[in-house]
Protein backbone atom coordinates (compact mmCIF):
# COMPACT_ATOMS: atom_id res chain seq x y z
CA UNK A 1 0.00 0.00 0.00
CA UNK A 2 2.95 2.34 0.50
CA UNK A 3 3.77 2.22 -3.22
CA UNK A 4 0.13 2.95 -4.07
CA UNK A 5 0.21 5.98 -1.80
CA UNK A 6 3.36 7.20 -3.54
CA UNK A 7 1.70 6.63 -6.90
CA UNK A 8 -1.29 8.74 -5.95
CA UNK A 9 0.98 11.52 -4.69
CA UNK A 10 3.00 11.49 -7.93
CA UNK A 11 -0.14 11.67 -10.07
CA UNK A 12 -1.56 14.63 -8.18
CA UNK A 13 1.77 16.47 -8.07
CA UNK A 14 2.23 16.11 -11.83
CA UNK A 15 -1.25 17.44 -12.50
CA UNK A 16 -1.00 20.34 -10.05
CA UNK A 17 2.32 21.48 -11.52
CA UNK A 18 1.43 21.04 -15.16
CA UNK A 19 -2.23 21.95 -15.62
CA UNK A 20 -2.05 25.69 -14.79
CA UNK A 21 0.56 26.28 -17.49
CA UNK A 22 -1.85 24.95 -20.12
CA UNK A 23 -5.12 26.38 -18.80
CA UNK A 24 -5.63 28.57 -21.86
CA UNK A 25 -5.60 25.70 -24.36
CA UNK A 26 -8.92 25.08 -26.10
CA UNK A 27 -8.46 21.44 -27.08
CA UNK A 28 -7.03 18.32 -25.50
CA UNK A 29 -5.24 17.93 -22.22
CA UNK A 30 -1.71 19.09 -21.40
CA UNK A 31 1.42 17.03 -21.97
CA UNK A 32 2.93 16.06 -18.62
CA UNK A 33 6.46 14.57 -18.44
CA UNK A 34 6.20 10.89 -17.52
CA UNK A 35 2.42 10.93 -17.91
CA UNK A 36 0.56 9.96 -21.08
CA UNK A 37 -3.11 10.87 -21.34
CA UNK A 38 -5.79 10.88 -20.41
CA UNK A 39 -6.59 9.01 -23.63
CA UNK A 40 -10.11 8.25 -24.79
CA UNK A 41 -11.00 5.16 -26.82
CA UNK A 42 -14.02 3.07 -27.73
CA UNK A 43 -13.75 -0.73 -27.70
CA UNK A 44 -16.55 -3.33 -27.83
CA UNK A 45 -19.23 -0.72 -27.13
CA UNK A 46 -17.44 0.74 -24.11
CA UNK A 47 -15.88 4.17 -23.52
CA UNK A 48 -12.38 3.88 -22.03
CA UNK A 49 -10.49 6.63 -20.21
CA UNK A 50 -6.84 5.78 -19.48
CA UNK A 51 -3.90 7.57 -17.90
CA UNK A 52 -0.39 6.06 -18.16
CA UNK A 53 2.19 6.85 -15.49
CA UNK A 54 5.41 5.74 -17.15
CA UNK A 55 7.81 6.56 -14.30
CA UNK A 56 5.83 4.92 -11.50
CA UNK A 57 6.13 1.21 -10.76
CA UNK A 58 3.76 -0.72 -8.49
CA UNK A 59 3.91 -4.36 -7.44
CA UNK A 60 0.25 -4.64 -6.49
CA UNK A 61 -2.70 -3.16 -8.35
CA UNK A 62 -6.45 -3.32 -8.04
CA UNK A 63 -9.62 -3.52 -10.12
CA UNK A 64 -13.31 -3.30 -9.26
CA UNK A 65 -16.71 -2.99 -10.84
CA UNK A 66 -18.14 0.50 -10.63
CA UNK A 67 -21.04 0.27 -8.15
CA UNK A 68 -24.53 -0.25 -9.61
CA UNK A 69 -23.05 -1.45 -12.91
CA UNK A 70 -22.41 -4.83 -14.55
CA UNK A 71 -19.79 -4.01 -17.20
CA UNK A 72 -18.04 -0.81 -16.05
CA UNK A 73 -14.73 -1.00 -14.20
CA UNK A 74 -12.08 1.07 -12.41
CA UNK A 75 -8.49 -0.21 -12.57
CA UNK A 76 -5.14 0.82 -11.12
CA UNK A 77 -2.74 -1.83 -12.42
CA UNK A 78 0.70 -2.45 -13.92
CA UNK A 79 1.10 -1.22 -17.52
CA UNK A 80 2.38 -4.37 -19.25
CA UNK A 81 3.04 -2.63 -22.59
CA UNK A 82 5.07 0.49 -21.79
CA UNK A 83 5.97 -0.16 -18.16
CA UNK A 84 4.86 1.97 -15.25
CA UNK A 85 1.27 2.09 -14.08
CA UNK A 86 -2.12 2.33 -15.76
CA UNK A 87 -5.10 4.20 -14.28
CA UNK A 88 -8.16 3.27 -16.33
CA UNK A 89 -11.95 3.54 -16.36
CA UNK A 90 -13.99 1.32 -18.67
CA UNK A 91 -17.50 2.72 -18.97
CA UNK A 92 -20.51 0.97 -20.46
CA UNK A 93 -22.91 3.83 -21.35
CA UNK A 94 -25.98 1.64 -20.77
CA UNK A 95 -24.67 0.86 -17.28
CA UNK A 96 -24.18 4.52 -16.41
CA UNK A 97 -27.40 5.79 -17.96
CA UNK A 98 -29.31 2.90 -16.43
CA UNK A 99 -28.48 3.77 -12.82
CA UNK A 100 -31.43 5.34 -11.03
CA UNK A 101 -30.02 8.60 -9.72
CA UNK A 102 -31.07 10.15 -6.45
CA UNK A 103 -31.77 13.79 -5.73
CA UNK A 104 -29.68 13.99 -2.59
CA UNK A 105 -27.32 16.95 -1.99
CA UNK A 106 -23.82 15.44 -1.96
CA UNK A 107 -20.50 17.14 -1.26
CA UNK A 108 -17.04 15.60 -1.27
CA UNK A 109 -16.84 12.64 1.15
CA UNK A 110 -15.14 14.81 3.80
CA UNK A 111 -17.94 17.41 3.64
CA UNK A 112 -16.16 20.07 1.58
CA UNK A 113 -17.91 21.57 -1.47
CA UNK A 114 -17.38 20.04 -4.90
CA UNK A 115 -15.46 22.48 -7.16
CA UNK A 116 -17.35 23.72 -10.19
CA UNK A 117 -20.77 22.86 -8.75
CA UNK A 118 -23.04 25.79 -7.76
CA UNK A 119 -23.35 25.77 -3.97
CA UNK A 120 -20.83 22.93 -3.78
CA UNK A 121 -23.53 20.25 -3.57
CA UNK A 122 -24.27 17.85 -6.43
CA UNK A 123 -27.83 16.52 -6.46
CA UNK A 124 -26.93 12.90 -7.05
CA UNK A 125 -26.49 9.36 -5.83
CA UNK A 126 -23.05 9.06 -4.20
CA UNK A 127 -21.46 5.70 -3.47
CA UNK A 128 -18.27 5.49 -1.39
CA UNK A 129 -16.03 2.42 -1.77
CA UNK A 130 -13.04 0.96 0.06
CA UNK A 131 -10.72 0.53 -2.96
CA UNK A 132 -8.49 3.64 -2.80
CA UNK A 133 -11.45 5.30 -0.96
CA UNK A 134 -12.94 6.07 -4.37
CA UNK A 135 -16.37 7.76 -4.55
CA UNK A 136 -18.80 7.64 -7.47
CA UNK A 137 -21.45 10.23 -8.28
CA UNK A 138 -24.48 9.47 -10.46
CA UNK A 139 -26.12 12.75 -11.56
CA UNK A 140 -28.90 13.16 -14.10
CA UNK A 141 -26.52 14.81 -16.58
CA UNK A 142 -23.12 13.34 -15.69
CA UNK A 143 -21.12 10.59 -14.04
CA UNK A 144 -18.19 11.49 -11.78
CA UNK A 145 -15.39 9.67 -9.96
CA UNK A 146 -13.45 11.12 -7.03
CA UNK A 147 -10.15 9.66 -5.75
CA UNK A 148 -8.71 11.26 -2.56
CA UNK A 149 -4.99 11.80 -1.90
CA UNK A 150 -3.13 12.47 1.33
CA UNK A 151 -1.20 15.31 -0.28
CA UNK A 152 -0.73 19.04 0.26
CA UNK A 153 -1.50 21.22 -2.79
CA UNK A 154 -0.85 24.39 -0.74
CA UNK A 155 -4.23 25.85 -1.60
CA UNK A 156 -3.97 25.18 -5.32
CA UNK A 157 -6.82 23.48 -7.16
CA UNK A 158 -7.10 23.33 -10.94
CA UNK A 159 -9.58 22.08 -13.51
CA UNK A 160 -9.45 21.26 -17.19
CA UNK A 161 -12.14 20.66 -19.79
CA UNK A 162 -11.68 17.87 -22.31
CA UNK A 163 -13.47 17.54 -25.63
CA UNK A 164 -14.57 14.62 -27.78
CA UNK A 165 -15.28 15.50 -31.44
CA UNK A 166 -15.13 19.20 -30.54
CA UNK A 167 -17.84 18.82 -27.90
CA UNK A 168 -17.36 19.01 -24.15
CA UNK A 169 -16.83 15.47 -22.85
CA UNK A 170 -16.30 16.37 -19.20
CA UNK A 171 -13.74 17.77 -16.80
CA UNK A 172 -10.60 16.70 -14.97
CA UNK A 173 -10.24 18.47 -11.61
CA UNK A 174 -7.51 18.51 -9.00
CA UNK A 175 -9.28 19.25 -5.70
CA UNK A 176 -7.15 21.34 -3.35
CA UNK A 177 -6.12 20.04 0.04
CA UNK A 178 -7.91 21.19 3.19
CA UNK A 179 -6.68 23.66 5.84
CA UNK A 180 -4.51 20.92 7.38
CA UNK A 181 -2.76 20.24 4.07
CA UNK A 182 -4.52 16.89 3.59
CA UNK A 183 -7.41 15.37 1.63
CA UNK A 184 -6.60 16.61 -1.83
CA UNK A 185 -8.10 14.61 -4.67
CA UNK A 186 -8.66 14.00 -8.35
CA UNK A 187 -12.13 14.10 -9.92
CA UNK A 188 -13.08 13.00 -13.43
CA UNK A 189 -16.51 13.82 -14.85
CA UNK A 190 -18.15 12.33 -17.95
CA UNK A 191 -21.15 14.05 -19.52
CA UNK A 192 -24.02 11.78 -20.49
CA UNK A 193 -24.72 13.95 -23.55
CA UNK A 194 -21.24 13.07 -24.80
CA UNK A 195 -22.05 9.37 -24.47
CA UNK A 196 -25.16 10.01 -26.56
CA UNK A 197 -23.12 11.89 -29.18
CA UNK A 198 -20.81 8.91 -29.72
CA UNK A 199 -23.64 6.36 -29.85
CA UNK A 200 -23.02 5.54 -33.52
CA UNK A 201 -19.35 4.78 -32.88
CA UNK A 202 -20.28 2.70 -29.83
CA UNK A 203 -22.68 0.61 -31.93
CA UNK A 204 -20.08 0.24 -34.69
CA UNK A 205 -17.53 -0.99 -32.17
CA UNK A 206 -19.96 -3.68 -31.01
CA UNK A 207 -20.15 -4.98 -34.57
CA UNK A 208 -16.36 -4.97 -34.82
CA UNK A 209 -15.13 -6.36 -31.49
CA UNK A 210 -11.45 -5.93 -30.83
CA UNK A 211 -11.06 -2.84 -33.00
CA UNK A 212 -10.05 0.32 -31.13
CA UNK A 213 -11.76 3.58 -32.14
Amino acid sequence: MKCLKQLMQFTLLALVISLPAYAGMAKGLPSIPGVEGPAFNIVNGKFIVSLKLLNVEITTGGSMLIPKTKESRFELIQNIIDGGTLLQFTIDPKDIKGVRVANDPNTLPDGRPIPGVPGGEMMSLRIDTELFKTSYYFHKTLFAVYIPFNFNTYGLGVSYEYRINNKIGGHLLVVQSDAQGKNAGLMLTVRKTMLNDIEQVLELSKKNPGIVY
